[in-house]
């Protein structure tokens, strides 16, 4: 049985696979968050007049993208391995979607109002 069982074969109870689940989708919707704002937050300071940044913080910030998206789509790859696609995505997304918005107004990148929120 697939639910009593997790994707490396060691016993495991179906909660405690959906739990993994769950956890991983969450720490993958966070990588995303993470990836997106380490570029946004780079183009709010330039904006605003804070910081110019070198080539070289430029390639840096490409790169934490990189490597949080890929980090994302490897915790979304753990997550479907403990649940279904059905409840790892809205997970994903759902968690994506709050914490960009905390870590945004953390930031100071955007302001929410309340009928934003």
């Amino acid at each position: 049985n697939y639910l009593s069982y997790g994707p490396v074969g060691s016993p495991a109870t179906s909660s405690m696979t959906g739990s993994l689940c769950l956890v991983y989708a969450s720490v993958g919707g966070i990588c995303t968050t993470l990836g997106v704002n380490v570029l946004q937050y780079k183009k709010h300071l330039e904006r605003s007049g804070r910081h110019t940044f070198t080539s070289c913080q430029d390639s840096s910030a490409v790169c934490l993208n990189f490597l949080f998206s890929g980090l994302s789509i490897v915790f979304f790859v753990l997550a479907t391995g403990y649940g279904p696609v059905s409840i790892a995505m809205p997970v994903l997304s759902g968690t994506c979607l709050l914490s960009n918005m905390l870590v945004q107004i953390g930031l100071g990148i955007e302001h929410y109002t309340k009928s934003m929120q």
